[in-house]
This record gives C-alpha cells, sequence and structure tokens, in this order.
C-alpha cells in the first residue's frame, strides 16, 4: 500500500475547503481506507475542528508540520511519523498545523529561500509513512504561497473546490494553471482530477448547467453537496457530521464523492 497524495484546495476563501477535506476524509474511512489529514494552513480550522474535545492532543503533539516542512540545516529535519495524532476520527488520523501560525511563515520563508530543494520537502518528509494509509488530504491556505507548491509538488491528484459562482471558478482557473506548471517542472505524475461542488444539490437544473460549464473547461465534477445546518454545527461541535442529527443526508454526498475518488481511473 502507497498512499494517494490528493490536495484539496481553492485560492478563494470560504468555499469550503477544510470543511470538505475533513469529510471526504471520513467519507473515505467509512469506505474502509486508512486516511490521514495534514493542516498546513495558517488558520488551523481542521486541526481545532478535529481536537476540540481533546485540545491537548494537538497541543502536546510531537512535532507539528512546521518541523516537517522547515528547513534548518542546524536543526534536522524530524520523522513525520513523530507528528502523527492517531484516531481523531475513525480511520481517520491528523498531523495538525502548529498552535503558533509564525511557524507556518517561517516555513513559507525556508521553502522560498530555497528554490531547487524547498519544493520538494513535503513530499520527501510524506514519503516514509506513504505507506501506512491509502490516502492523505492536504489542506493549506487559499493563498498562493509556498506552502501550496510544496503541496502541489507532494500531490498525487489536486481536487478543487467551488461553489457556484464566477468568483470561485475564476480562482479555480488561476490555480489549475499554477498546478500545470508545477506539473510540467516539478512533477510530472501531479493529475488535475476535478471539482467539487458545495451549496449545490444535484440533479436541479442550476446543478446541470454548472456541470455543463466545468466539462466544457475539461474539469469533471466528482459530485456535490447539497447546503444544509447540520454540516456547520458538525463543525462547530467538532463531531462527526454522521453524529449529528439528520447528518446522515449530507454523509450521502460526501460517500458518494468518496465513491467517485475510489473507483474513477486516470485516463
Amino acid at each position: 500500500m502507497s498512499a494517494t497524495v490528493i490536495y484539496i484546495g481553492n485560492e478563494k476563501g470560504g468555499v469550503g475547503k477544510t470543511t470538505t477535506v475533513l469529510n471526504v476524509g471520513e467519507a473515505l474511512a467509512r469506505a474502509g481506507a486508512k486516511v490521514l489529514l495534514v493542516d498546513m494552513d495558517n488558520a488551523g480550522h481542521l486541526s481545532h475542528t478535529l481536537t476540540k474535545s481533546r485540545p491537548e492532543l494537538r497541543t502536546n503533539a510531537a512535532v507539528t508540520t512546521d518541523h516537517i516542512i522547515e528547513m534548518r540545516p542546524e536543526v534536522p529535519r524530524k520523522p513525520a511519523a513523530e507528528a502523527i495524532i492517531e484516531a481523531v476520527r475513525p480511520g481517520v488520523d491528523l498531523i495538525a498545523a502548529p498552535t503558533n501560525d509564525a511557524y507556518l511563515t517561517s516555513a513559507e520563508k525556508y521553502i522560498t529561500d530555497d528554490p531547487i530543494d524547498g519544493p520538494f520537502v513535503l513530499r520527501e518528509a510524506l514519503q516514509p509513512i506513504r505507506d501506512r494509509y491509502d490516502y492523505i488530504l492536504l489542506d493549506c491556505s487559499p493563498t498562493r504561497n509556498a506552502l501550496e507548491m510544496a503541496a502541489l509538488v507532494a500531490s498525487d491528484q489536486l481536487i478543487v473546490v467551488n461553489e457556484p459562482i464566477e468568483f470561485s471558478v475564476l480562482a479555480m482557473q488561476k490555480m489549475t494553471a499554477f498546478a500545470q506548471k508545477i506539473k510540467k517542472r516539478q512533477n510530472a505524475g501531479l493529475w488535475v482530477r476535478g471539482t467539487i461542488l458545495n451549496r449545490l444539490s444535484a440533479g436541479t437544473q442550476l446543478a446541470k448547467k454548472w456541470t455543463a460549464k466545468f466539462d466544457e473547461a475539461g474539469i469533471p465534477v466528482l459530485g456535490m453537496v447539497r447546503t444544509a445546518e447540520v454540516i456547520k454545527k458538525a463543525v462547530e461541535d467538532g463531531v462527526s457530521l454522521a453524529d449529528v442529527k439528520d447528518g446522515w443526508r449530507n454523509t450521502i454526498d460526501y460517500d458518494d464523492i468518496a465513491s467517485a475518488i475510489t473507483q474513477r481511473k486516470k485516463s
């Protein structure tokens, strides 16, 4: 087993990127996969949500993302395995963002200052633990920076999260264009897999319109997640969507996306 590394993101905030990483990760685990989530977003919302009921898991973590990707010759990089917080949800492990976001800012600088080796540090760090997982999902800031570049270099696939508005699509186009540059120069195996549409119900006329729009752009729609307060409530309460009353309706959406991710093959 060698994990498929997937970067799920967009360069526009507020589209539900982190919520998607969390719920797709849980859906993959429900399907029987062993999943690792890696939080490289300065905001640390993924880490906060997953450790909300037990915040000491994050504060007491042996090492966090900054140690994995930071490059300081005087301080050897520690093994990624030491950073793993196990079983934050059934079948799901976590490498949390540091509680002090200045560390990730420093990591960006180290990557930028070494343009030859810097972009590859995350890929190198994850390599020793890939055989422990089926999927590794990466969550980054919606801002173009060195961490996003490192995530794209480390990934096998890019899935872009969108909502049905033009600004989201424009951000997606910028991100996929950047991904194609990474593919050409630093990661020939990178596959722009498709998009997940949030706040949209499958089967509606609006859904068909947006699906056609993405098909024309050559970006397949892997699935849609309908708007629901229970998704927000699950995040706010720090619990699984499946444990919230009526949350099962939306777990179906994420289960369908997980099925698409696991079944569709690269052409």
